[in-house]
């Protein structure tokens, strides 16, 4: 199911409070090799002393002229991108369609899991992820009805199962030879063409 508006202003939040805690380390790491004070470092930049602890502290969300300052006072290049992750969240029309049709045929012996979120090695949301109960197996399950890049679709559910094993493994759920495989659940639509 596609995510709403609310819960993509609490995402982004929470992405943005780390963003800014980083890029506060960052500053402040770059700063002290630099052997500059924050009094040195405001002037330099242009903007007041108190800001640029506040930056540090990752109290504020300094803009990108101010980021871009400081990078040049202090001999470091700014970048600004996006980094692929483990695919969109937002869900095609099909998805749910497709995991309530799967789950119905499924073996009682599985345990259901619907929207796992992983946070290393990379981020992104398993769409389901069954425990086997007789077997000490996890199924990392994503379905598709379109795939525009094969290729990126399988990159992203190997890294979705291996943040799995990764996250199984800190909270002390994987028993020992438990282990982690990948289901992709594929819809195939069919378009009629009239011949003449």
């Amino acid at each position: 199911m596609p995510m709403s508006r609310t819960s993509v202003a609490r995402a982004t939040a929470r992405r943005m409070r780390r963003v800014d805690l980083e890029i506060g380390e960052q500053v402040r790491r770059l700063r002290l090799d630099a052997g500059v004070s924050l009094s040195e470092l405001s002037r330099m930049v242009g903007v007041h002393r108190s800001h640029i602890a506040r930056i540090e502290s990752g109290a504020v969300h300094p803009s990108l002229a101010v980021l871009t300052a400081i990078g040049v006072a202090l001999g470091a290049d700014l970048s600004v991108r996006f980094v692929a992750g483990n695919g969109p969240r937002l869900h095609d029309q099909f998805q749910a369609a497709m995991v309530e049709a799967f789950l119905r045929e499924l073996d009682p012996r599985w345990r259901i899991e619907l929207e796992v979120p992983i946070s290393r090695p990379a981020r992104g949301v398993i769409d389901l992820v069954l425990a086997d109960r007789l077997d000490p197996i996890n199924v990392a399950t994503e379905a598709q009805s379109q795939i525009r890049r094969l290729e990126e679709q399988i990159r992203w559910a190997g890294e979705k199962a291996a943040g799995l094993a990764d996250q199984l493994d800190q909270v002390g759920q994987a028993p020992t030879g438990r282990r982690i495989s990948q289901l992709l659940i594929l819809l195939q639509r069919w378009r009629h063409v009239r011949s003449r």
